[in-house]
C-alpha cells in the first residue's frame, strides 16, 4: 500500500516541486490548494508525467478556519491513515493587516490555518507508518518575535513574514512536546526563485530582484521537505527540529524557550476554538 502525503500550498513553487518529487517516490498525494481549480490544474500537470499516479485535490483558504475545520475533518473521514503531511503554504504580505480578532493575517493564516488542519488530521498520522509532519519555515524566521504574536504592536511586512515563519518552528516544538509519538520537524528550503518576490514589496523585492539571477530553483528548494518526508525517521537525527540543505541545522531564537511554547499551544487553541 502506497504512503500518502497532504501538501499545502501544492500549486507552484517549492510545494509543486514537492509533490512532484513524492508522487515519483511513489507516493499517493492529497493536494491542498486555495481553490479547487489550482489543485485540479496541479493535478493534472502531475498525472502528465505519472498517468497511474493517485492525486486526490481538496481546497480551502487556510485564512478561513472554519473552512479548514470542515475539509480536515472531511479528509478524517475519507481516508484511513496519513503518513506525511507537509505544511508548505506560506505568503509575504503586501501590506501588515489585522483581522477581526486582532492577528496579523499572514501569522493567522500561516500558522492558525496549518494549526488546526494539523490538529484535525492527527488521528490519521498517529495510524500512519513511520509517520511525520514537515513544517516549512525560512531562514527569515531569526527576525521574528513571539512577542508581536497575536498582538497589534507596529511592525513592517517583513517582520510579518518573520513572524510568520518563526510560528512554525514553535509550531514544530510544541508538536514535539505534546505529541512526542509522532515526529515533527521544520526547514529552511534556502532563497528560491518562486513568485514571492512579486508579490512582496519594498526593499525586500528589490533585493530580491537583484539577487534572482543566483537564487535555486524550487525543485533544489524543496529538496529537504522531500528528504523529510520520504527517509524513514530512524535515519532522521531524533533531537533535531529544524533542518537546512537536508541536514540538521541549528536555530538559537531567543524565544525557542518551553514557556514561550506553552503559551503558544495555549492561545493557539483558545484562538483555534480548540
Amino acid at each position: 500500500m502506497a504512503r500518502t502525503a497532504l501538501i499545502t500550498g501544492c500549486n507552484a513553487g517549492i510545494g509543486f516541486a514537492t509533490a512532484q518529487a513524492l508522487v515519483a517516490a511513489g507516493y499517493s498525494l492529497i493536494l491542498w490548494a486555495r481553490t479547487l481549480e489550482k489543485a485540479e490544474q496541479t493535478r493534472e500537470k502531475l498525472l502528465n508525467d505519472a498517468p497511474n499516479a493517485r492525486i486526490d485535490v481538496v481546497a480551502a483558504e487556510l485564512g478561513d478556519l472554519a473552512a479548514v475545520a470542515k475539509t480536515a475533518t472531511e479528509i478524517a473521514e475519507s481516508y484511513p491513515q496519513l503518513e506525511v503531511l507537509v505544511n508548505n503554504a506560506g505568503f509575504y504580505p503586501s501590506a501588515v493587516k489585522f483581522n477581526a480578532q486582532g492577528v496579523e493575517e499572514t501569522l493567522w493564516a500561516s500558522h492558525l490555518g496549518h494549526f488546526v488542519l494539523t490538529r484535525l488530521l492527527l488521528p490519521l498520522l498517529e495510524k500512519g507508518d513511520d509517520a511525520r509532519i514537515v513544517n516549512v519555515s525560512s531562514t527569515a524566521h531569526v527576525f521574528g518575535s513571539a512577542d508581536r504574536f497575536f498582538t497589534q504592536k507596529p511592525r513592517n511586512t517583513f517582520n510579518a513574514y518573520a513572524d510568520a515563519k518563526l510560528a512554525n518552528v514553535v509550531f514544530t516544538l510544541g508538536l514535539r512536546k505534546f505529541f512526542p509519538k509522532l515526529r515533527a520537524y521544520a526547514l529552511h528550503p534556502g532563497v528560491i526563485d518562486t513568485n514571492l518576490p512579486t508579490k512582496s514589496v519594498g526593499w525586500f523585492r528589490f533585493l530580491f530582484k537583484l539577487a534572482r539571477p543566483f537564487l535555486s530553483t524550487p525543485e533544489k528548494g524543496a529538496a529537504t521537505s522531500v528528504y523529510l518526508s520520504t527517509t524513514p525517521n530512524s535515519q532522521i537525527n531524533a533531537e533535531a527540529f529544524y533542518f537546512e540543505k537536508s541536514r540538521a541545522s541549528k536555530s538559537k531564537h531567543a524565544d525557542l524557550r518551553a514557556e514561550v511554547v506553552d503559551w503558544f499551544w495555549a492561545k493557539s487553541e483558545e484562538l483555534a476554538g480548540k
